[in-house]
């Protein structure tokens, strides 16, 4: 009897000590992930043959003023900001990251944008779509605007990820 007992303690302690582990260790991973998670602002393409003015680029915008002026910017041909979820940002709260493809010959490019905390950083992964199907003949600009939580991490973007051929 007291082989079984021991036998069962042997097997038994160690997957309970692990359980608890990995349990725990999931929700830090969860926490960390709410904590520097991006909040989809706006994405889509600008339809101004690139009279917009931006290059294929990242920004972290920090300000009140610097926000102003990219809507500003992006709204110089149409009036895009109607489609954003929000233009009031708390931004003691929040930073804004606005991501830029290059203009292309097409409609139907797109980009898939997620943030994660690495090493003391925020990745923010950019993945570039490209048309599935029938496109329109628009030259397009895709964009991606996202706002992630303020903090002592710097932001770091990582766009080496391959294209992808549909949503």
């Amino acid at each position: 009897m007291k082989m079984k007992i021991s036998f069962l303690l042997i097997i038994f302690i160690p997957l309970i000590f692990s359980c608890n582990i990995n349990g725990n260790n999931e929700e830090i991973d969860d926490l960390k992930s709410q904590k520097f998670g991006l909040t989809v602002i706006a994405k889509g393409e600008l339809y101004g043959n690139g009279d917009e003015g931006f290059n294929q680029e990242n920004i972290v915008v920090t300000t009140e003023k610097q926000w102003k002026a990219l809507i500003s910017k992006m709204s110089k041909v149409n009036d895009v900001t109607q489609s954003f979820n929000e233009t009031d940002i708390d931004f003691s709260e929040y930073r804004v990251v606005a991501i830029f493809d290059k203009v292309r010959g097409s409609g139907g490019y797109y980009l898939q944008v997620t943030s994660k905390p690495e090493s003391g950083k925020i990745i923010i992964d950019i993945v570039h779509g490209t048309p599935a199907g029938a496109v329109t003949l628009n030259i397009t600009q895709p964009y991606f605007i996202g706002k992630i939580p303020v903090s002592d991490m710097s932001v770091v973007f990582k766009d080496d990820s391959p294209m992808i051929y549909n949503r």
